[in-house]
């Protein structure tokens, strides 16, 4: 898990962060804190691509999150919540599989 002063030191820094940092934090945060939460109930969260320009983080939602009523409320309160705790830079989550391709 991240150490709570390096989320401090994050939130408070005005340097940007490189890609390759952020890139491995969304990982950390998808492997150990949401994939598990979705993967108890049959389904899964699988990283797609990462918007540094605008903050947006697609995913896929597998297995019995595709057709899940409660995949939206997974999305906004446990992937996004993560994030931003762990990965200020992601300012938005989006599904693949169902929102629009990327602009």
């Amino acid at each position: 898990m991240l150490s709570h002063i390096r989320k401090l030191a994050r939130t408070f820094s005005t340097v940007p962060r490189p890609t390759p940092e952020i890139l491995a934090d969304i990982h950390h945060v998808l492997d150990e804190i949401v994939r598990p939460y979705a993967q108890s109930d049959g389904g899964d969260v699988v990283f797609d691509t990462f918007n540094e320009e605008n903050g947006e983080l697609w995913v896929h939602m597998k297995g019995a999150c595709e057709n899940c009523a409660s995949s939206t409320v997974t999305l906004r309160f446990k992937v996004l919540g993560a994030m931003k705790m762990y990965c200020p830079e992601v300012i938005s989550v989006q599904r693949r599989d169902i929102d629009d391709q990327e602009d």
